[in-house]
């Protein structure tokens, strides 16, 4: 299960505490290759729609943009269109779109 939260207020983030870490080498990998950035940035407390998939031993991977100095920022009214990066949202869609594929094709 990928799961795709708060993307846009900075470059690729992985909650890598709440992800497979096998998905994660794969997708960092790929951002290599791409050469678009990938961090891990962890959010402590938070409260992410993939545990239920991780209770159930699913593998997912957890991924935001969220860093410190955004997080004050989720469920405010500055949480607008305005908040987002749109050169950062892209290189994350970019990211997924052949992250996506790349997996779809492993697992024909």
């Amino acid at each position: 299960m990928i799961n795709l939260d708060s993307l846009g207020l900075a470059s690729t983030k992985i909650f890598l505490t709440h992800s497979d870490k096998e998905l994660f080498e794969k997708l960092e990998r790929l951002a290599h290759l791409m050469k678009l950035p990938v961090d891990v940035v962890n959010v402590p407390g938070a409260d992410e729609d993939s545990e239920a998939f991780g209770r159930r031993k699913i593998p997912t991977l957890m991924v935001h943009s969220v860093t410190p100095s955004t997080w004050p920022i989720l469920h405010t009214a500055r949480d607008t269109l305005a908040a987002v990066d749109m050169t950062a949202y892209y290189g994350t869609y970019r990211l997924i779109a052949a992250y996506l594929a790349d997996l779809d094709q492993k697992l024909r």
